[in-house]
């Protein structure tokens, strides 16, 4: 027998290989995109909530109290940390947030650093933060 015959006689094999091998590459890329469309994960507020909450151990409650905060599409998680309150307001773009920060800062009586905008999120505290009430917020920044 020569080589070339034996070539002839295992590609139909090979090729029954490569063809099972793309449709289970098929079929997991297809139930991998499935399950992120019917199971998407938590949200970004749900992740900071469980952040603060667990990690931060800090007292967490949910929902806009005043219409500024009321625009947030993301949602909206007020805390105190260190006594000084504060509220985060979660955004889907930056340019959004940027649009609350504004608002706040054309009503805020507060000190100059009270409204404070980190890409999609807002924060607006009560009194000057200091940078460990910084960092706290930010360490549950998602």
């Amino acid at each position: 027998m020569s080589t070339v015959s034996e070539y002839q006689r295992d590609w139909p094999f090979l090729k029954g290989a490569l063809i099972v091998v793309f449709s289970l590459l098929v079929l997991e890329v297809g139930g991998t995109i499935a399950d992120r469309h019917f199971n998407p994960g938590p949200t970004a507020l749900e992740t900071t909530v469980k952040c603060l909450r667990n990690e931060k151990q800090l007292d967490v409650e949910e929902g806009a109290t005043d219409p500024i905060a009321r625009t947030a599409d993301r949602g909206v998680v007020r805390t105190r940390i260190e006594g000084n309150g504060v509220t985060i307001i979660l955004s889907s773009s930056d340019s959004k947030a940027e649009r609350i920060a504004a608002n706040y800062s054309a009503v805020s009586a507060g000190p100059a650093d009270a409204v404070e905008q980190r890409g999609h999120v807002v924060y607006v505290w009560e009194g000057s933060p200091s940078p460990t009430q910084k960092q706290t917020v930010y360490d549950c920044y998602y």
